[in-house]
Parts: C-alpha cells; structure tokens; sequence
C-alpha cells in the first residue's frame, strides 16, 4: 500500500494540464480588466474633451445673435460629428447624449434650481453642459458588477454665457 502512494504521489503526468486550465481563464480575465480599465480612462478624457469643445464652440464661436437660434438637438448632432472625427472609430458616436442645462447663479447650480428654458443667448447665465456615453465593458461577468455590462461615463462643463 505504501508502495502504491508513493507510486501515485510522484507521478506528475497531465499536472502541467491542470496548472493552465486554472491559471489561463485568470489571466484572461485580468487582461480582458485592463482593456476594459483603459477604455473607461480613455472615455473620461474624451468625453471632457467633447463637452469642452462644443462648449467652446457655442461661446467662442459663434455669435451672440446667433445663438438664439441654436437648439439641443443641433448641438448633439454637432457633437457627434466632432466626435466621430476625433474618436477615430472606438466608440459609437450616435451614443452620446447632451443636455443642457440652466442657472442664474452658482448656487443654484448646488440647489439644482434650474431655470425653466435653456437660452444661449441669454446675458450672464450659467450653462451646464451635459455629455454622457455607455462604456460597453468585454469582461468576462462584468454583467455582475453593472446590471448591463455598460459603465456610464459623463461629464459636465460649466459655462457662463453673456460676458
């Protein structure tokens, strides 16, 4: 009998087998994570960079008398034109979203009082633009950390219209 464990504790046919089949779903998952992580760094930086420049588009570039005509719906398209030029294919471009959004002050910006209608061209107001984008996560049962598998990623840009 002793003879027979000692037979059977130093085979090691079929170990090297049983080590990759446990350590390679690990190592793929944790590559699969670290695309993953450097897609959501990826979509903050764009998203701020998107919010910045229709942002700067609306104030810097086009005129004050111009403004009253623009509407959310253009500005969205305009959005995702920019953003299919600068995304050069990563994402999906018709999934972003804007909103904007009014206040008279800074504190109502805290307060959440908004003002009933959104003008751009109106003097000294404060316009919150509103950028958001689903992240589509390619790790393995990231549908049990986030009900979708989709991370939302937004950002927000304050601008004072008027001066």
């Amino acid at each position: 009998m002793r003879a027979e464990n000692s037979i059977l504790l130093s085979d090691s046919n079929g170990s090297l087998a049983v080590e990759y089949a446990l350590v390679i779903p690990l190592t793929f998952a944790l590559l699969f994570a670290m695309v993953d992580v450097a897609r959501l760094l990826f979509a903050d930086v764009w998203m701020r960079h998107l919010a910045t420049e229709i942002a700067d588009k609306v104030r810097l570039e086009t005129p004050i008398a111009d403004r009253a005509s623009l509407t959310e719906a253009g500005l969205q398209a305009e959005l995702q034109a920019l953003a299919t030029t600068s995304a050069a294919g990563l994402v999906n471009p018709s999934a972003i979203t804007l909103t904007l959004t009014s206040y008279d002050s800074l504190a109502d910006t805290a307060l959440g009082t908004a003002m009933e209608t959104t003008d751009l061209a109106g003097e000294n107001q404060l316009i919150r633009y509103h950028v958001g984008y689903q992240v589509g996560l390619i790790t393995p049962f990231a549908n049990l950390l986030y009900a979708n598998g989709d991370v939302p990623r937004i950002a927000d840009i304050m601008v004072r219209h008027g001066d």
